[in-house]
């Protein structure tokens, strides 16, 4: 099932503020009644019906020394992408 639009989220809440129910509302919008649950409680306890932020580090390299690691990786297969992260960054950085 796709996603659902951040249009379609805020006519999700408001038709759950509404009233109607929760298999209603996921019938007409295609989706889970889960997705709806989520949405409602990420709505009840935020405010926002936006996504929330993903853990993770951020990236170190630029989309440029991303390009150019692809075309190493390429032209030399049997290196290790450590070895070519390292000439790269070191290089490029």
């Amino acid at each position: 099932m796709p996603r659902l639009l951040e249009h379609e989220r805020s006519e999700v809440v408001g038709m759950l503020r509404a009233g109607s129910g929760v298999t209603d509302v996921a019938r007409q919008f295609n989706c889970a009644r889960s997705t709806v649950n989520r949405l409602r409680e990420r709505y009840d306890v935020t405010g926002s019906i936006k996504d929330r932020p993903c853990p993770g580090q951020p990236k170190i390299t630029t989309p440029r020394q991303d390009a150019n690691l692809r075309r190493v990786n390429r032209r030399y297969r049997s290196r290790s992408a450590t070895q070519s992260a390292r000439q790269t960054i070191g290089i490029r950085g």
